[in-house]
């Protein structure tokens, strides 16, 4: 498939919508996994916090990164 035909697809609404929905539920599926070992198995309240912010950073920043390119993938 060349860029231009997957372009096409991508900027399709119903492919549009299932990969916003798909990576929207993979980042929420990632924030719980993460979050439940980090409350499992970190006690300290200080670093648990620490590490779920940054976690929660981290995802939000992946989250913002796939939104600029399907942005771009759909405006060109």
């Amino acid at each position: 498939m060349s860029y231009e035909q997957w372009s096409s697809w991508v900027a399709g609404p119903v492919a549009s919508v299932a990969i916003v929905l798909f990576f929207m539920m993979l980042l929420v599926h990632a924030w719980v996994g993460i979050r439940d070992v980090v409350m499992d198995y970190i006690h300290p309240l200080f670093i648990r916090a620490l590490i779920l912010i940054l976690a929660g950073f981290s995802l939000l920043s992946c989250g913002i990164w796939l939104a600029r390119i399907l942005v771009r993938t759909i405006v060109i």
